[in-house]
């Protein structure tokens, strides 16, 4: 049967009841398209000159089983292959249309679904533990390469006034009794040794009143008893 057009002979055909590939056309919808119902049971609105040139025959259905019976002479079977620490296990259960992925154990324990051709380019080689763990390692790294003299603020042995008082208040624990004269009372940490400056030697700091600390950092104002 020849379709003619609306606009070449001034009539439009109805195509309602006719069949085109696996649509049956139901109704007009108006401006040239028709409501179709496809063999699968899915119903939409198709441009008439698609459906009268062959251009649409099904909801979609047809060109996935047709590429569905396509894909088995293709498909590379990774069964048992081993992609670095992927070990292949079987084809998973997932929509063709979505590409073939395969079902694989890590070394580490963990099942994950990688695309074939992600395994066949080394683009995935774990389930993401590795990269994981390189990120720890650079993390570690950096901070490793950031301590001591590798640091950027680093001014040799000496701590700054402020930064040596927080430094010593981390690591050694007050008692609020003074060591030079014995009260307890508010204290402070003061280093011994005024030559050394603000050194990374805790033995140096010990724990003073505020009167014997301003003695030791040699106030004038403050007289030696």
């Amino acid at each position: 049967m020849v379709w003619y057009c609306a606009s070449s002979m001034g009539k439009r055909i109805d195509m309602t009841g006719h069949r085109f590939g696996r649509w049956l056309v139901v109704s007009y919808a108006g401006d040239g398209i028709w409501n179709c119902r496809c063999d699968c049971g899915n119903e939409a609105p198709v441009i008439g000159a698609n459906l009268r040139n062959g251009r649409s025959q099904s909801c979609g259905c047809l060109g996935r089983e047709k590429l569905k019976e396509q894909r088995p002479a293709t498909l590379i079977d990774e069964t048992g292959n081993r992609y670095d620490r992927l070990l292949v296990l079987r084809r998973a259960d997932r929509d063709p249309s979505e590409g073939v992925y395969w079902e694989c154990q890590c070394d580490c324990g963990n099942l994950t679904e990688v695309r074939g051709k992600l395994l066949r380019s080394g683009h995935t080689t774990s389930c993401g533990c590795k990269r994981k763990e390189t990120s720890a390692k650079t993390l570690s790294a950096v901070a490793s390469a950031q301590t001591g003299e590798n640091h950027p603020r680093w001014k040799g042995d000496d701590l700054s006034y402020t930064y040596a008082h927080v430094w010593v208040a981390r690591h050694k624990e007050k008692t609020g009794v003074c060591e030079i004269c014995g009260e307890r009372r508010y204290t402070e940490w003061a280093n011994r040794h005024p030559d050394r400056r603000h050194s990374r030697n805790l033995d140096d700091y010990i724990e003073v009143c505020k009167p014997h600390h301003m003695l030791l950092d040699g106030h004038p104002w403050v007289k030696r008893k």
